[in-house]
């Protein structure tokens, strides 16, 4: 089985990331940068622990929204 925990390190995704590894679970994370170390050591895969990234699609909704003209 395959986990993935967006916000592993939060107070809800540390638990489920633990939880998840208790289960035998391959535990992919995804979390800050600085966070990595922390999150692998409460049981994400030391290869999956990745960064999450902002995206941002053009025509989407952002806080600095301009209506097409």
């Amino acid at each position: 089985m395959k986990t993935l925990v967006t916000g592993a390190s939060g107070g809800v995704g540390s638990a489920v990331v633990q939880l998840a590894k208790l289960r035998g679970a391959t535990v992919i994370a995804v979390t800050g940068r600085s966070k990595r170390e922390a999150v692998r050591a409460l049981g994400a895969d030391p290869a999956s622990a990745v960064a999450a990234r902002i995206l941002r699609v053009p025509g989407t909704l952002s806080h600095k929204h301009q209506p097409p003209t």
